[in-house]
């Protein structure tokens, strides 16, 4: 069963960022995840960037909480997506208000 994407608007992704300048992040490189620490002003121009996607992650990431995946343009393999650390309580309430 594939699982429906949820895409959301550059503004709610910023909003469901952390309130920490640095962020943890992950990525798939090859089936292996790798950990980085991103700066939150580094991400936030990267999430306004035109063509970036930003869409709600599955049980597993945010299990790990890191419940935002950004894609950047012309991304075409799970490799190309970037994990990142977000606020749980943030994104719960906002798919409680979606749900509504």
């Amino acid at each position: 069963m594939e699982k429906e994407i949820k895409f959301i608007e550059p503004s709610v992704a910023i909003s469901m960022l952390g309130e920490s300048k640095q962020l943890h992040t992950f990525i798939n490189s090859g089936g292996i995840l790798l950990g980085a620490g991103w700066e939150k002003k580094d991400l936030v121009d990267l999430i306004q960037k035109e063509g970036v996607i930003c869409e709600i992650g599955g049980a597993a990431c945010r299990r790990m909480g890191h419940g935002l995946v950004i894609r950047e343009p012309g991304s075409k393999t799970q490799g190309d997506l970037l994990f990142v650390e977000v606020d749980n309580d943030k994104l719960e309430q906002y798919e409680l208000e979606c749900a509504e």
